[in-house]
């Protein structure tokens, strides 16, 4: 009888061992699902602001009276900024996408300030001509900038 025991202890035994590998896989196959889920959230956060990015740099560009008269906000700019501040480094797939996100931030942060000394330029009837070229450079280094924060968000 002792040997039918140490055969069904051992059986248990295996048992336990596969359903704790199985387990652990389950949750890490959990885990990465939840991280590349957040990453594609983020993603869509900085889409947003990229759009909103894009929208004052057209409104620079083509008119400067409805920037004015219409008062044109920053805010929803802002708003996304200050929530892809949040992101922490342990998300994201490389350091590279993490520093990808840093530098997007910094691109919001100069149009956000452009959009602010324009309106007081133009409250005080005076508009500096570079308004359009700093805009159009800022936009650009987004779009690259975007194109790669997309790529490793996604792949990674």
């Amino acid at each position: 009888m002792s040997t039918a025991a140490a055969w069904v202890q051992a059986i248990g035994s295996i048992g336990a061992i596969g359903a704790a590998i199985w387990i652990s896989r389950l949750d890490i196959k959990w885990r990465n699902k939840e991280k590349k889920e957040y990453r594609l959230a983020i993603l869509e956060l900085a889409r947003l602001a990229h759009r909103e990015l894009l929208y004052l740099d057209e409104t620079i560009n083509e008119d400067y009276a409805y920037l004015h008269g219409e008062g044109v906000s920053n805010h929803d700019l802002n708003r996304h900024l200050l929530a892809l501040k949040t992101v922490s480094l342990e998300t994201f797939p490389s350091k590279k996408s993490f520093v990808d996100l840093h530098e997007f931030e910094r691109l919001c942060e100069r149009m956000s300030f452009l959009i602010d000394s324009l309106k007081n330029d133009l409250a005080i009837g005076r508009v500096s001509p570079d308004f359009t070229e700093r805009s159009e450079e800022i936009k650009s280094a987004a779009d690259e900038v975007m194109e790669r924060l997309t790529h490793s968000l996604k792949r990674g």
